[in-house]
């Protein structure tokens, strides 16, 4: 849609997966309906088709967890480790940052936690592809942290615990505004949809987190939605998909 439409969401108390449904339908049928030309398509006609489609997920609702799988445990233990896989390149290990984690969230970092280098992520060579922080800065290994411990609750400390922590270093070393991982607010988007849906599952999961762990969070969602709301991807000449993941980034 063009600046002057608007796309509307169904106002109910919908489920995450239910609306992540919602939006991936949605994808699949603007990508087909109008070739990602959405400025060719009324808002009124965007609009019903946002509404069918949410409709469409709501009324699925939520997978009963038995019909979900468990997380593979070499995964979770990967993720612990802070070993992951980007972009194809196998499993490593992050390398770590020298920083000194201050501030007003550092206590609630894990006393054995050991600080990501957000900027340089495997640290083996210079010039390394922008696309490797970018990617680990999605944060997208969080839900599935959250998700184990949604499936097996006598890890919820464990895992819940290293979420704050990666949340909180997160935050000291990537002030708002300054750094490669505020440069793309489809990232950023992506990113605080994430942390979000990690945290509610974490809730669900019956975790009570601290009031400064609630405070963080509450953090991250208004400075990550002031970051989209400043920089939305439209282009009179075409929006794709960083255009749409900002839509989402703001409606989470």
């Amino acid at each position: 849609t063009d600046k002057t439409g608007t796309m509307q969401i169904i106002g109910h108390s919908a489920s995450w997966s239910a609306f992540i449904s919602s939006c991936l339908i949605l994808r699949t049928k603007l990508h087909r309906k109008c070739g990602w030309t959405t400025r060719r398509t009324s808002a009124n006609e965007l609009d019903r088709l946002m509404s069918r489609t949410c409709e469409a997920g709501l009324a699925r609702g939520v997978l009963a967890a038995s019909e979900l799988p468990a997380l593979p445990m070499f995964l979770v233990e990967s993720y612990l480790r802070h070993e992951f896989e980007i972009l194809g390149l196998g499993f490593k290990r992050m390398k770590s940052s020298q920083v000194r984690l201050e501030g007003a969230y550092s206590k609630l970092i894990l006393s054995d936690y050991i600080p990501l280098d957000w900027k340089n992520f495997f640290g083996e060579m210079p010039g390394e592809d922008i696309k490797i922080p970018w990617e680990f800065a999605r944060l997208q290994h969080l839900p599935q942290l959250a998700w184990e411990a949604h499936q097996n609750p006598s890890s919820i400390s464990r895992l819940a615990s290293e979420f704050q922590s990666v949340l909180a270093d997160f935050t000291i070393q990537n002030p708002l505004d300054s750094g490669v991982n505020w440069r793309c607010a489809m990232d950023v988007s992506i990113r605080i949809a994430n942390v979000l849906l990690a945290f509610d599952l974490f809730l669900v999961a019956s975790w009570k987190p601290s009031p400064e762990c609630w405070e963080l969070v509450f953090k991250m969602a208004l400075e990550h939605g002031r970051f989209i709301f400043r920089n939305l991807e439209w282009y009179r000449e075409g929006r794709g998909n960083h255009y749409l993941a900002n839509l989402m980034g703001l409606i989470l």
